[in-house]
């Protein structure tokens, strides 16, 4: 509840601290609310830091990694003696693995819950309460406590959305229930991954073997979709495809990306390079050799073709580039933060993390410093903390841009507990 106040008032006072009337009377607004929130602390990050949120950091060198997990006040929490460690989805369990795959998981209190003859290398994150397992070149599924839920006998399979994992059997695809059962049979060359395409066109949460009720599948070197009973909807006919979103696919037809309904019409014709998803009635595409652009439905363009959009909107608005120069724009095309910048990323916390001259700092949403660039790489904010780079090596500051933990990693990524 503190986390979700203290949010809020961060949110408000950035968006009206830049009016020249109130600036001062909201500063001492904002300390008194927090204060009444938290009397033991002007500011809530002390609370937010030791309750919520962990990082892993690595003291080692490239070659040799040395990961151990940390609290906000700098005291280890894992020993730094492995060479990666792995969150699975807030559930409080880490994949520690080093070089001689001699160690297995841990839980938050550093007590064994795995047996350590899995190899935890060899051990995928835990989705729906099991993870994925290698034994003797064979997948199956385990859980928390190491005990195999689903024996390994299928050559390969990937995680459990919604109830279902897909599997393979002699190189045929399909999807089994939690029990190891074939809810649709193993008929497919391949099926269509949503933690493949994440990474550059859907969000963790949008994660789902079925989109909008259909699934891409592959047969004979081409794709189409089926239902969820593994009846084709949509003949296998595309080179490739991508999920449904808003009614819309994206398919690709003799090298080029276009957009299909649910009966396998073109509703825009294949003309692009690359293809996104649909979201609020846009998508973004790749036009040309260099630029990326926003489509509506019609397949027609929204932006100024000299803007080359990377990211897609979120709040309203989407960092763009112009002649080397990053800004933000809304769903009009038009700037909201003017291209002075040189290079953007999207807001957190109220934050966007901006780059000028080499350097790196925050601004607010009316493009103005609220973290001056002066630091060689920063990661975005979670609940008020954010990894920064200095001297080559990494430490934590707070939303005033405080250092709450000096530079002194070689690597640092934030979880939430």
């Amino acid at each position: 509840m503190h986390i979700f106040l203290v949010s809020k008032i961060v949110n408000i006072m950035d968006k009206i601290r830049h009016l020249p009337h109130q600036r001062i009377f909201l500063y001492f607004i904002n300390i008194f609310i927090i204060s009444i929130i938290f009397p033991q602390s002007i500011y809530a990050k002390k609370t937010i830091q030791v309750t919520n949120l962990f990082a892993i950091v690595d003291i080692g060198s490239e070659i040799d990694h040395k990961v151990g997990i940390i609290n906000m006040n700098n005291e280890w929490i894992v020993e730094p003696l492995y060479s990666k460690i792995i969150v699975f989805e807030r559930e409080n369990v880490y994949n520690l693995c080093n070089k001689n795959n001699k160690y297995a998981f841990i839980d938050g209190q550093g007590q064994w819950i795995l047996d350590p003859k899995i190899n935890p290398c060899e051990v995928g994150a835990f989705n729906e309460e099991l993870a994925k397992a290698k034994h003797e070149s064979k997948w199956g599924f385990i859980d928390k406590k190491g005990q195999w839920v689903i024996p390994p006998e299928f050559d390969f399979v990937l995680s459990f959305i919604n109830g279902l994992a897909i599997a393979d059997k002699e190189g045929k695809w399909g999807f089994i229930d939690k029990k190891g059962h074939w809810i649709i049979e193993p008929n497919y060359d391949s099926l269509l991954d949503c933690w493949e395409l994440s990474a550059t066109i859907y969000t963790k949460s949008d994660c789902t073997y079925f989109k909008e009720g259909l699934a891409g599948a592959e047969k004979g070197g081409k794709w189409g979709f089926i239902d969820k009973k593994g009846h084709w909807i949509i003949e296998p006919k595309f080179e490739y495809i991508t999920f449904f979103s808003e009614g819309l696919a994206a398919a690709k037809e003799k090298g080029k990306w276009g957009y299909i309904d649910k009966k396998g019409h073109w509703v825009i014709a294949p003309k692009f390079e690359e293809p996104g998803d649909f979201k609020d009635g846009l998508a973004i595409v790749k036009s040309g050799i260099h630029w990326w652009r926003f489509i509506d439905k019609n397949g027609r363009f929204v932006n100024d073709p000299e803007i080359s959009v990377v990211h897609p909107f979120r709040e309203g608005i989407a960092a763009a580039e112009i002649d080397g120069k990053w800004g933000f724009i809304d769903k009009n095309g038009h700037w909201v933060i003017p291209p002075d910048f040189d290079f953007l990323l999207y807001f957190s916390d109220g934050l966007a993390k901006a780059e000028i001259d080499g350097k790196w700092g925050f601004i607010d949403k009316n493009g103005h410093w609220v973290i001056p660039p002066e630091f060689d790489n920063v990661k975005s904010f979670v609940f008020g903390i954010a990894p920064v780079k200095k001297n080559g090596k990494w430490g934590l500051i707070d939303c005033q841009g405080k250092l709450i933990i000096h530079p002194q990693y070689n690597k640092i990524d934030l979880i939430e507990r």
